[in-house]
């Protein structure tokens, strides 16, 4: 009879665990680091209740768009359909947006003219993220400019957050789809 008890609590006791787990938010972390000379870099970090559970850098290939080999075809990049995976975007709180861009290109006025139009493109992708998602910080962009030097880099360290039924089903869509 003791150990029947006990079973059933340590049961009961592993279901709450497990029913806290899934309805507390889960923190995704992500830094992409870019440039032109080195290895792309991504950098993933997934928290649950400010508990650090899972850390991977990833180093990237360098895309070569005239490479029509096979490897290259393994790296492209996949269709998503976004129209399934839309209504759980909404459920996102995105924590902080920090996106930082170098650019030169040797001449002053074309680096003026290229800096411009890097900035109106972040901005335009943080609108559109306020816009989908619930931002709860103030998002940080700049474009920092090189008159005399050549060269583009650019990161950018953003921290999400949702629930982890959320994470997981939105896992399970993009895998459906392969």
């Amino acid at each position: 009879m003791f150990w029947i008890i006990l079973f059933s609590l340590l049961l009961l006791l592993f279901t709450l665990f497990l029913l806290f787990i899934t309805c507390s938010k889960v923190n995704i972390a992500f830094s992409y680091r870019f440039e032109l000379a080195v290895v792309h870099k991504l950098d993933l970090f997934l928290s649950v209740m400010n508990i650090r559970i899972w850390q991977r850098t990833i180093d990237l290939p360098r895309l070569d768009l005239n490479d029509t080999t096979e490897s290259a075809k393994v790296h492209s990049l996949e269709i998503v359909d976004w129209k399934r995976i839309f209504p759980f975007i909404k459920k996102i709180e995105v924590k902080k947006v920090d996106w930082e861009t170098g650019i030169g290109t040797g001449e002053a006025h074309i680096t003026g003219m290229v800096a411009g139009w890097l900035w109106v493109g972040q901005e335009l992708v943080v609108k559109v993220l306020e816009r989908y998602c619930k931002l709860n910080s103030e998002p940080i962009v700049s474009v920092q400019t090189n008159y005399q030097g050549e060269g583009l880099y650019s990161r950018l360290d953003c921290i999400f957050r949702l629930r982890l039924h959320t994470f997981l089903k939105i896992y399970r869509v993009i895998n459906n789809q392969k």
